[in-house]
């Protein structure tokens, strides 16, 4: 066929947690689903009558277990936090920042619209407790209350995705093709790929320890509103 040049290869494709990959990945795994509803009667005659109802979605992942990674994982900070709607200076209440940080996804809870999640990147690093972001806050938070903070990093290992459930929170999902080298994966830019993206809980991580082969782990994730697809 002409157009084999166009499959996408799945050694390629990725699950990205926070904007950031899972470390030693296995194997990557997207399902979207739409509930139906029976609309049947006695009119309908022998056959079922259905009508669409709400759609889901939900990722999963296998990897391998490691500890002590090259490359930093996600920061995830449990801190006060303080930003004005109309502008885009972040100050944290403890150190939190690093000059390297420039560059890497972050999520301030109750930042955006109507109080909800403000995802962007970090444009500036200003101090350890203050960057400028690349996105203007939607939402002002006073420093009076802890706020959860994530920063992206290069990868997720399993020990940070045990931490991200932990916090109850739903988190920025992105499946799509990966570009780059290991261990810094990144979401493909290239013209014509399509990337789906949305927000879900990480709701079971499974490891398995067997005897005589590498530890493992699986994550299931289940998304929470609208899921996005988009092409580049």
């Amino acid at each position: 066929m002409a157009e084999t040049n166009k499959l996408n290869y799945g050694g390629d494709m990725l699950i990205f947690v926070n904007g950031t990959p899972i470390a030693f990945s296995k194997n990557s795994k997207l399902d979207i689903s739409l509930k139906t509803r029976d609309v049947g009667s006695k009119d309908s005659g022998v056959w079922d009558e259905k009508a669409a109802g709400k759609q889901s979605w939900g990722a999963s992942a296998d990897g391998l277990m490691a500890d002590g990674l090259i490359g930093a994982g996600p920061v995830i900070v449990t801190a006060t936090a303080a930003i004005t709607t109309g502008t885009a200076t972040l100050t944290m209440g403890s150190a939190t920042f690093v000059a390297g940080d420039v560059g890497k996804t972050v999520k301030v809870l109750g930042a955006g619209a109507t109080g909800g999640d403000l995802l962007t990147t970090i444009l500036a690093y200003v101090s350890a407790t203050s960057v400028t972001l690349a996105t203007n806050a939607l939402t002002t938070l006073a420093a009076t209350a802890s706020k959860f903070i994530w920063v992206g990093g290069t990868l997720n290992a399993y020990s940070t995705l045990v931490l991200a459930m932990n916090t109850r929170q739903p988190i920025p999902i992105i499946f799509a093709t990966a570009t780059g080298t290991a261990p810094s994966w990144t979401v493909s830019s290239v013209a014509g790929k399509t990337k789906y993206n949305g927000n879900g809980f990480i709701t079971s991580i499974s490891m398995n320890a067997p005897d005589a082969d590498t530890a493992s782990f699986s994550i299931s994730i289940e998304g929470t509103g609208e899921l996005f697809q988009t092409n580049n």
